[in-house]
């Protein structure tokens, strides 16, 4: 796998500089130089848009011993006008690593009114360390003194951090071919594949690494919010190219000639506040014609998740160990998340609306079970309902049977008459009481027999009871309509 390299800004507090170091924009015009530096620049413009005039400063690490210096060196003034100094000396930075020098690039200064961007100012020298990387704790130091002609500006710095380093937060550079040679030469070995991380169709060639065939396409995964990718424009017939990031629709971008002058390090494309939750796909394509501009890049920039990031997904989902179809090199398992943040929102949500649906399921069920129970064991505020199983309301002798059981019949046989008075006239008002709180239907079907049964108790004599004091004969009655009682009669 090649070398990942880590890009630290101009901005970072890391970065200790000396009293008198500024800081200044890419968009914004410079003194003595009349343009701004990304306008005048052939090399694309100032990372992130901001750079220090550079004079001195410190840059510790902790990784292995690779490092790289880049920045900017501005043409101020033409150097024919400078009287009897034709020929300008070139200007060096003097660079450090650990205490040991390491070569810094010579310029003898670009042309006036014209900047370059993102150039090496200095790096690890092969013979510094005799080959050999000391892992652990390190420091650059860099100094350099303007001249009239020009002036340099501190852009960034790449290092190689140790293997297994957290992130946060960091960008990551992928594939950037310069970088790793000078990696190989340090180490004495052949060149590391500087392109490892990337996966390449057919029709591509290294050195740069570029592509005329139409259709040739190359690959990078990653895991983070944020993605740049960075070619040369070189020829002068436009092309086009699409890239397409994970499952969406691929987009075009130009190639656009770049006139006199060949362009290094222009930004082709660039995707921010990507998910952080999951690994995301860019597939860069060529997707116009062999005779045009060939598809050449340079490297990818990819901003790493966050500390925070990474530990808000580390709590909301769930990692199981399950075996997979590996080569020989790779790992027996892998780990495979469960539990996807959206799939436990979608089914919360779900879950918590059924609930809800039963609950009010339940509760209309108990309510009208309840009312209904209220409606059958309503109670009637006049008269005490017969529990007696012959009951029978459309029977007015059932209702005397029923409500006669009730009444007190004491002293019913010392007054005969008297009870059965009572007992009508009681029967009657519960009757009447029982005959108010039926309805209209079923007081017409008791009326008519109460009439029928007074007819019929009108219609029979009355009984009448003689009683007699002496014991001669007596004619017979041939209709008696009463009782004879003969004298000195007693009960038993």
């Amino acid at each position: 796998m090649g070398t990942v390299w880590r890009v630290v800004d101009d901005t970072d507090d890391r970065i200790e500089y000396s009293n008198g170091t500024t800081l200044t924009f890419g968009n914004v015009q410079q003194e003595n130089f009349g343009l701004t530096l990304n306008t005048a620049s052939l090399n694309g413009d100032v990372f992130n848009n901001t750079v220090h005039v550079a004079t001195s400063f410190k840059f510790r690490f902790n990784g292995t011993s690779l490092a790289i210096v880049y920045g900017t060196v501005a043409g101020l003034v033409d150097i024919v006008k400078i009287g009897t100094q034709t020929n300008p000396t070139p200007i060096t930075p003097n660079c450090l690593l650990d205490g040991k020098e390491i070569p810094g690039v010579s310029f003898s200064g670009p042309e006036v009114g014209t900047s370059l961007n993102n150039q090496m100012l200095c790096s690890v020298d092969p013979l510094s360390y005799d080959g050999k990387l000391l892992d652990g704790e390190h420091e650059i130091s860099f100094n350099v003194t303007n001249s009239l002609t020009s002036r340099f500006f501190v852009d960034y710095i790449v290092y190689e951090a140790l293997d297994g380093a957290p992130v946060d937060g960091d960008v990551l550079q992928l594939g950037n071919d310069f970088a790793e040679q000078i990696s190989s030469d340090l180490l004495g070995t052949a060149p590391e594949d500087p392109l490892a991380q990337l996966t390449f169709g057919s029709g591509w060639s290294k050195n740069p690494t570029s592509t005329n065939t139409p259709g040739s396409s190359v690959t990078v995964k990653f895991n983070g919010t944020a993605i740049q990718l960075y070619g040369d424009l070189t020829g002068e017939v436009s092309n086009l190219a699409t890239v397409q990031l994970d499952d969406q629709v691929p987009q075009p971008f130009t190639l656009s000639p770049p006139g006199t002058s060949n362009k290094t390090n222009q930004l082709f494309f660039n995707r921010s506040s990507l998910n952080p939750g999951v690994e995301h796909t860019v597939v860069v394509t060529h997707n116009g014609s062999a005779p045009g501009m060939p598809l050449t890049i340079n490297y990818f920039l990819v901003t790493s998740l966050t500390a925070e990031e990474q530990a808000s997904l580390e709590s909301s989902s769930t990692s199981i160990p399950i075996p997979t179809s590996s080569s020989p090199n790779s790992p027996s398992n892998q780990l495979v998340s469960t539990r996807n943040p959206k799939d436990i929102i979608i089914g919360s949500t779900i879950g918590g609306v059924v609930f809800l649906g039963l609950v009010a399921l339940l509760v209309y069920f108990w309510t009208k079970r309840r009312r209904n129970q209220n409606s059958l064991a309503g109670i009637d505020p006049f008269v005490q309902a017969s529990t007696t199983s012959d009951f029978d309301p459309y029977n007015e002798d059932s209702i005397n049977h029923s409500e006669a059981r009730k009444l007190d019949f004491a002293g019913q046989q010392q007054n005969h008459e008297s009870s059965n008075s009572t007992t009508t006239s009681q029967n009657g008002e519960l009757n009447m009481l029982r005959l108010g709180i039926l309805k209209l239907q079923q007081r017409l079907a008791i009326q008519p027999r109460s009439r029928q049964t007074e007819q019929s108790q009108a219609m029979v004599p009355v009984q009448e009871t003689r009683f007699h004091t002496d014991s001669g004969w007596r004619m017979r009655d041939p209709t008696p309509t009463g009782t004879e009682i003969p004298p000195s009669y007693t009960e038993m």
